[in-house]
C-alpha cells in the first residue's frame, strides 16, 4: 500500500503516529502524537533523528534496521511514562512496524495512550510491595510472638513447678503444726486455761486458713498442668450439700443467717466426683457465708432440668453483691471483686477458679448473676448419670 494512502487512513482515524525513512529520519508526525509525546510542532520535528525525538529509541538502532528490513514482523515498547503540557502523567506504549514491502523502506510506530490502565498497573504494583513488606512484618512479628510464648510456657511451667514444690513442702509442716495445736486444745499435754483456749482457737483458724491456701495452690497447679485426677460415680446431690452445710454450720450460725434449702426430693442421680463436687459446693457456699452480712439470708436450691439432662444448682445470698465491671473476671485466678475489698474479706482469689475449673471438668457449666449490694447467685449444672430415680435412703444403704 502507497505510503500516502497509509498516511491518509491514519490521519482519517486519528491515530497518534510517527513515520521514519530506513535511516530512522522522521518524514511524518500525526497531531495526536506531538500532543502525546510533547513536543513541537510536527513541521519543526520533521527531519530529526527518532532517537531525538523519541529518547527511548536511542540504543535500539540495529533492532529498528532489522526490523526495516522485515527481520520480524514488530517491535514494542511498553508503560513508557511522559507527561503533558499541563504536567500531567501518562503512559504511552509503542508499536514498531516496517513499511510494506515494494515500498520505500521505513517504520510506521503507532503510539497508544494507556494512562489509565498503567496509573490501574502502578496503583496494583504499589499494593503488592507494600502487601509484601506487611507479610515481611507480620511473619517477623509471628516469629516474635511464637518466641515469647515459648518463653512465656516455660516460665509459667517454672512457675508452676514452684508452686507445686513450695505448697508441697509447706503442707508436711503445716499438718504437724495443726496436729499439735488441736492435741494441746484436747489438753493431751496437760491442762489449758481458757485463755490458752482461746489463742489455740486463734491460731487453728490462721493454720486452717493457710492449709486450705496451700490446697488451693496445689489444686491450682494440677489443672494448669492437666495433673488433676476425677473419680466419676453416681451420685445424689442432696446427700452431698448436707455434708457441707453440716461442715460449714458453725459458721452460719456464728453470723446468725438463715440458710434454706429447696431441693426436689426426686432428684436423680448426677455422674461426678464427690469429693470434688464437695469442694465446688463449699466454696460457692462459703462465699455466700462469707459476703452476706449477719442475720442475711441464703438458699440453696437443687432441681431438675430435663431439657439439659442435668441437675441445676444455685446457690443464692442477699449479701454484698458484685459490680458489673468486675463480673466479667470473676473465675480468673487471683481476681478479688471490689466489693470483697470494702468488707475486708479475706481470700486469695482462687477459689471460684478451681470451682469453674472443677465444674468444667465434669461437664457442667458455672455462671453467677449479681448486682451490687442485692446479693448473688450462682449457677452450677451437674450431668445426670442416666440411672433410675434413687432417694436419699437407698444411697445410704449403698455406701
Amino acid at each position: 500500500m502507497n505510503p500516502v494512502i497509509v498516511q491518509l487512513l491514519l490521519q482519517e482515524q486519528q491515530v497518534a503516529y510517527l513515520i521514519t525513512d530506513q535511516d530512522l529520519n522522521l518524514v511524518d508526525v500525526s497531531a495526536e502524537a506531538v500532543t502525546l509525546l510533547n513536543l513541537d510542532t510536527a513541521g519543526a520535528i520533521i527531519g530529526q533523528p527518532l532517537g531525538q525525538v523519541l529518547p527511548e529509541a536511542i540504543g535500539l538502532e540495529s533492532v529498528l534496521h532489522d526490523l526495516i528490513h522485515h527481520q520480524f514482523p514488530r517491535y514494542e515498547l511498553n508503560w513508557i511514562n511522559r507527561e503533558t503540557r499541563s504536567n500531567q502523567p501518562v503512559y504511552l506504549k509503542l508499536e514498531f512496524f516496517p513499511l510494506p514491502t515494494g515500498e520505500t523502506p521505513g517504520l510506521v510506530l503507532f503510539i497508544e495512550d494507556v494512562t489509565e490502565l498503567g496509573q490501574t498497573r502502578q496503583a496494583l504494583t504499589q499494593h503488592r510491595n507494600e502487601l509484601r513488606l506487611l507479610q515481611d512484618q507480620l511473619l517477623k512479628q509471628n516469629e516474635a510472638l511464637a518466641k515469647a510464648n515459648a518463653e512465656l510456657r516455660q516460665l509459667d511451667e517454672l512457675k508452676s513447678t514452684f508452686i507445686s514444690v513450695a505448697a508441697h513442702e509447706l503442707q508436711t509442716p503445716l499438718s504437724a503444726v495443726i496436729g499439735f495445736i488441736e492435741a494441746m486444745g484436747d489438753e493431751v499435754y496437760g491442762a489449758v486455761t481458757p485463755r490458752q483456749h482461746e489463742i489455740l482457737q486463734i491460731m487453728q483458724g490462721s493454720t486452717d486458713r493457710l492449709f486450705n491456701i496451700v490446697k488451693n495452690l496445689l489444686d491450682v497447679t494440677r489443672i494448669e498442668t492437666g495433673r488433676l485426677e476425677l473419680h466419676f460415680e453416681p451420685t445424689y446431690l442432696p446427700y452431698l450439700i448436707d455434708t457441707v452445710v453440716t461442715e460449714l454450720k458453725n459458721q452460719i450460725e456464728s453470723k446468725r443467717q438463715t440458710l434454706t434449702l429447696e431441693l426436689d426430693p426426686e432428684l436423680p442421680f448426677v455422674w461426678c466426683d464427690q469429693n470434688r463436687t464437695v469442694q465446688i459446693i463449699s466454696n460457692l457456699l462459703s462465699n455466700a457465708v462469707k459476703y452476706t452480712p449477719d442475720h442475711g439470708q441464703i438458699r440453696i436450691r437443687a432441681e431438675h432440668t430435663p431439657a439439659e439432662q442435668a441437675i441445676h444448682l444455685s446457690v443464692i445470698d442477699n449479701g454484698v453483691g458484685i459490680a458489673k465491671k468486675d463480673q466479667r473476671h470473676l473465675f480468673k485466678r487471683f481476681f478479688r471483686a471490689a466489693s470483697a475489698a470494702q468488707i475486708q474479706a479475706s481470700g486469695t482469689g482462687l477459689g471460684l477458679f478451681i470451682t469453674q475449673s472443677l465444674v468444667e471438668m465434669q461437664g457442667g457449666q458455672i455462671w453467677a448473676e449479681s448486682e451490687l449490694n442485692q446479693g448473688s447467685t450462682f449457677h452450677v449444672t451437674f450431668p445426670l448419670n442416666g440411672l433410675a430415680k434413687k432417694t436419699e435412703k437407698s444411697l445410704r444403704n449403698l455406701a
